[in-house]
């Protein structure tokens, strides 16, 4: 899975996110994703969004202004 959040609202880029993880769970699968945030506000909230899923969000190895985590 690969979203793009540049030019989102943060809150637009928090609730497509839920929605990613959401169809993810519901579906019974693991699927890594690349959350593509830049540097700014979005980055920090989806980071810590993830974490309260209980899921285990990394910033890709080379660019930190992308989100990796895997969703079960």
């Amino acid at each position: 899975i690969r979203k793009d959040y540049h030019n989102f609202l943060v809150g637009e880029a928090l609730r497509d996110a839920e929605s990613v993880i959401s169809d993810v769970r519901m579906r019974g699968v693991s699927e890594q994703a690349r959350f593509i945030t830049g540097y700014g506000r979005i980055r920090m909230d989806l980071f810590q969004m993830l974490e309260s899923y209980g899921l285990e969000p990394t910033y890709e190895l080379g660019n930190d202004g992308v989100i990796v985590v895997v969703i079960e």
